[in-house]
C-alpha cells in the first residue's frame, strides 16, 4: 500500500512519526472530477436492478425521475418509464439515496504514475497496515471499516463503490463512519512507512 503526498515535507510524518490530517470524506466532494476529489463521495445509492438511465444522466441531462438529496421511493406494479432514446422501463422495487460522511483514509494499491499529474508530489510505501490501521482507531477513537475499492458503470455508489472513471486510483479506504465536520489530528509512531519512488 502506498500513499501519495502533496508535498515532500510531508513524508517524515508518515517515517519518522508525526501528525497527519484524517479529513473527512465531504472534503473530496466536488462537481468536478479531478484527482482525489470526485461528484460520488459522501452518496449512498443503491437501486435493484433498475436502469440507469431512469434516474441519472450524465451532466444533469434529461432523465425520467430526478432524486435530489436523501430519498427512498418504492415502485408499485405499474410504473413505467421511458424517453430520450431508451425506450420503456417497468420500474420495481425501490431506489435509495442518501448522504453519508465520516472520516476517510485512501491508499493505493499500487504504484499509480498518473498521481504526478494530479500534483502528487513525494510517495511513502506503508510498512505495516494492520499497525497503521490500529494506531488511527485508537486515536479516532472508532474502529475503521478497511476494503479495496470497486468500480463500477452504474449508478450505485457507497464508501467502497465509485464510478469506474476513478479506478486508475485503484484504493485501499480506511473509513470511519463518525461524524466529523473537520479534519482529524492524529499522530503516527516513527515507522508507519518508508519513502518509496512515486511510480
Amino acid at each position: 500500500m502506498r500513499i501519495y503526498l502533496n508535498h515532500v515535507s510531508h513524508v517524515e510524518a508518515w517515517t519518522q512519526g508525526g501528525a497527519i490530517p484524517i479529513s473527512p470524506a465531504s472534503r473530496y466532494r466536488s462537481q468536478d472530477r479531478k484527482g482525489v476529489f470526485t461528484p460520488d463521495e459522501n452518496i449512498i445509492r443503491h437501486t435493484d436492478n433498475n436502469p440507469d438511465w431512469a434516474f441519472y444522466a450524465p451532466n444533469d441531462g434529461p432523465v425520467p425521475i430526478r432524486v435530489t438529496g436523501n430519498a427512498r421511493v418504492h415502485f408499485g406494479n405499474s410504473v413505467y418509464v421511458g424517453g430520450y432514446g431508451h425506450g420503456m422501463a417497468r420500474l420495481t422495487g425501490t431506489f435509495s439515496q442518501s448522504f453519508e460522511d465520516g472520516l476517510i483514509l485512501s491508499l493505493s494499491q499500487k504504484p499509480v504514475r498518473k498521481w504526478i499529474d494530479e500534483g502528487k508530489n513525494a510517495c511513502v510505501e506503508i510498512v505495516d497496515l494492520d499497525r497503521l490501521i490500529g494506531v488511527l482507531n485508537d486515536a479516532i477513537g472508532y474502529k475503521c471499516t478497511a476494503q479495496s475499492v470497486e468500480y463500477t458503470k452504474g449508478i450505485q455508489r457507497n464508501h467502497f463503490l465509485k464510478s469506474d472513471e476513478d479506478a486508475w486510483q485503484c484504493e485501499f479506504r480506511l473509513f470511519w463512519a463518525k461524524s466529523a465536520p473537520e479534519v482529524s489530528w492524529v499522530m503516527l509512531p516513527p515507522g508507519i512507512g518508508s519513502q518509496c519512488e512515486m511510480y
